[in-house]
């Protein structure tokens, strides 16, 4: 009896985590404000709470987004399972470091230059861009590589 109360309680956290971690996903990127060009600091203090809390929330939905890919894939024999279920380490770790570094330092920058004299805040800006660009973090880096080969122009 315990057995198949433990399958029903497996199968059904399974479940929200296959189905409910994209949909999760999808609803906090539909929140995610989009920069088409390197912004002034007005453009990026006026969502800075927005932006940290949108990042704060995927560090564990992109972690339990991989988990729901490789529930997916754990039992799959073949080469194309088995290349996912690696990629997914890859994603954990790579992909999460980068999209913490690149949003969580961006909000964290902004927020502390809210008082700051002008010119300071646009080279906070820079620094935001510079992080974006960074060939240890952004642009073309091993993390944004290995993490998903995030292009430059969808970073900022």
């Amino acid at each position: 009896m315990q057995h198949a109360i433990y399958t029903n309680t497996s199968s059904w956290l399974r479940r929200i985590i296959i189905l409910g971690t994209p949909a999760a996903i999808g609803i906090v990127e539909l929140w995610h404000p989009r920069l088409t060009s390197i912004p002034s600091y007005e453009k990026l203090e006026v969502f800075v709470d927005q932006w940290l809390i949108i990042h704060l929330l995927q560090l564990p939905l992109f972690g339990l987004l991989a988990l729901a890919v490789y529930l997916l894939v754990k039992d799959l024999p073949g080469l194309a399972a088995s290349l996912s279920r690696i990629a997914m380490g890859f994603f954990v770790v790579f992909y999460i470091a980068f999209d913490s570094v690149l949003g969580i330092a961006t909000g964290i920058l902004i927020r502390n230059a809210k008082n700051l004299p002008p010119e300071q805040q646009a080279t906070i800006v820079q620094a935001v861009v510079q992080i974006a660009l960074s060939p240890i973090v952004g642009d073309i880096s091993l993390i944004s590589i290995l993490g998903g080969g995030v292009p430059p122009d969808m970073i900022l």
